[in-house]
């Protein structure tokens, strides 16, 4: 017999990857948008797919920013947020 996990989800409510949506509209506006925009251009000036571009100008803005470090941060700030403002579950030495 299998258990199928409901959708961890905020804002997107009804997808299978509710959670990862979620955790990809924190990113939108500072790594997102930068990317499709860059790729955007340069489809401009050399002959490869928009995909292909996307998918390197992705790689590298994800090593630069470190956006995966950062996802991971801020997983972490959500999934607490209501330990930390009771109090509980605040890591740092007093």
């Amino acid at each position: 017999m299998r258990i199928a996990m409901p959708p961890l989800g905020f804002i997107h409510e009804d997808s299978g990857q509710s959670f990862v949506l979620d955790i990809a509209d924190l990113f939108r506006d500072t790594v997102t948008l930068q990317i499709a925009f860059s790729a955007a251009k340069r489809a401009e000036q050399v002959d490869e797919t928009i995909d292909r571009l996307v998918r390197r100008e992705a790689a590298t803005v994800f090593r630069k920013q470190q956006v995966i470090g950062g996802m991971i941060d801020r997983i972490k700030q959500v999934l607490r947020m209501d330990e930390v403002g009771n109090g509980a579950g605040d890591d740092r030495d007093p």
